[in-house]
């Protein structure tokens, strides 16, 4: 008999609700004894409400990647790129995924950049060298 609250799908996954499953193991372990032992009672509802959040995403994005598998026939999803590529590429990422030609053609331009402060540095040399021969 599966635990209350727990529904056998059909192709013989149980599914649990998110919700009481994250709040038991936030309050049962984390909350309970690490905020009791370090701060008290008062530590105990912020410990359980973190934890119940974390463990609710933790849970909610563990659930949409077995439904994808599950959609696919129990395959493998047809995503061509590793999970952490797709997560560069998306919108929201602070950080871009680049092709090797967009990496080199960054490097160029760097490069030319360099080039033009050697250049910069070099025509100073120069102008000081006139000077000094000019002071003499």
């Amino acid at each position: 008999m599966p635990p209350i609250g727990e529904h056998t799908l059909e192709d013989g996954t149980t599914k649990s609700p998110l919700p009481p499953q994250s709040v038991l193991q936030a309050v049962l372990w984390p909350a309970a004894q690490v905020g009791l032992f370090t701060g008290g009672r008062r530590h105990v509802i912020p410990g359980a409400t973190t934890h119940s959040i974390v463990g609710l995403v933790g849970q909610a994005t563990y659930s949409h990647v077995k439904a994808d598998t599950i959609d696919s026939g129990g395959a493998k999803p047809q995503h061509k790129n590793p999970i952490w590529v797709r997560l560069l590429s998306s919108k929201w990422s602070p950080t871009k995924v680049l092709t090797d030609e967009e990496y080199e053609a960054i490097l160029q331009e760097k490069l030319l950049r360099v080039n033009a402060d050697i250049a910069i540095v070099d025509e100073n040399i120069r102008n000081l060298v006139k000077e000094q021969s000019k002071q003499k």
